[in-house]
């Protein structure tokens, strides 16, 4: 879902239901409109629920609809991979649920979450370097608790989490 923007309760949703989710027309909410700034959305159903998605990368909803179905017959449901950030101003609760319906899934995955939890798919860090704070998009992978001096290193390895299902390497640097 690269290049797309789901709300969590909805992507929460998704990934409970993938294929009957995907396997569904994507249906137009707003066709989008470049000119006053307006992305497509488009809407996902199932028999009892459904989900909105914005394509902030396709120009009107028939584009997005096309990219859709392309990225749709590209998946392969014995791999898939889950990404989920939770910033650290979303309510408890909220928090609790999202990590325990994560729990459930049976596929691999990250949660990145400033909170405390004994979850073993979350990565938790004491300080996150956002590159699109308005997006709410973890966009660099690297973390430090002392990004003056570079101490201590914290680096999120995604290709060994996919590949191994470890994730979190943790190194010191000591080049000072």
């Amino acid at each position: 879902f690269i290049n797309t923007l789901i709300d969590r309760d909805d992507f929460i949703k998704l990934i409970k239901s993938p294929k009957e989710f995907l396997s569904s027309e994507l249906l137009p909410i707003d066709e989008g409109d470049l000119i006053k700034g307006r992305m497509p959305i488009g809407k996902l159903c199932n028999e009892k629920d459904s989900i909105n998605i914005k394509f902030p990368h396709s120009c009107n909803f028939g584009q997005a609809k096309d990219d859709w179905e392309k990225r749709v017959k590209r998946i392969n449901y014995n791999n898939i991979f889950i990404k989920l950030g939770i910033p650290s101003n979303i309510e408890e609760t909220k928090v609790s649920l999202y990590l325990s319906e994560i729990k459930k899934i049976n596929f691999k995955k990250i949660v990145f979450y400033y909170g405390n939890t004994d979850e073993d798919f979350v990565f938790k860090t004491d300080r996150f370097f956002w590159f699109q704070i308005n997006q709410g998009r973890i966009d660099d992978y690297n973390y430090s608790n002392n990004f003056l001096t570079k101490n201590y290193t914290e680096d999120l390895n995604l290709l060994k989490l996919l590949t191994e299902g470890k994730g979190a390497s943790r190194y010191y640097n000591n080049e000072n």
